[in-house]
């Protein structure tokens, strides 16, 4: 029993060891944006309009009323239509909505003015330390 008690109690360490040691999730790497992402989210929204679109024109009852009215190549017709004017939409959407907000914008903007500014008054600074020696 006392042996059992000491192996257990190791195997409890050992555990605790490898999950506070071993098992860590890597560091994060900052980066830039969410990068080729946004190219797959970009596939992802246009192959989800020409499906829905798609979709609607085949199993929609509207649809089906219509067929018998302008005939099935006017509801194909009708369909890539409407497909387009959903891509339409979606293309204004992503160039009115900007990637970063206007918050963001002015933070940068101020930072790198700020760090402009230094790199002036610190240039001004030698520059003044030169010509005063001389």
């Amino acid at each position: 029993p006392l042996i059992v008690l000491i192996n257990q109690l190791l195997n409890m360490r050992l555990d605790a060891f490898k999950i506070c040691r071993g098992r860590r999730r890597p560091l994060s790497v900052k980066t830039g944006g969410i990068g080729v992402w946004n190219h797959v989210l970009h596939i992802v929204t246009v192959l989800a309009i020409l499906t829905n679109c798609s979709l609607m024109a085949l199993t929609s009852f509207q649809f089906s009323w219509l067929a018998d009215q302008i005939g099935t190549l006017g509801v194909f017709a009708l369909a890539i239509g409407w497909e387009h004017l959903m891509l339409l939409v979606k293309y204004c959407l992503q160039l009115t909505v900007s990637s970063m907000p206007t918050s963001v914008q002015n933070e940068v903007r101020k930072k790198k003015y700020d760090q402009e500014r230094k790199r002036y008054m610190t240039l001004r600074a030698k520059k003044e330390r030169r010509s005063g020696s001389v």
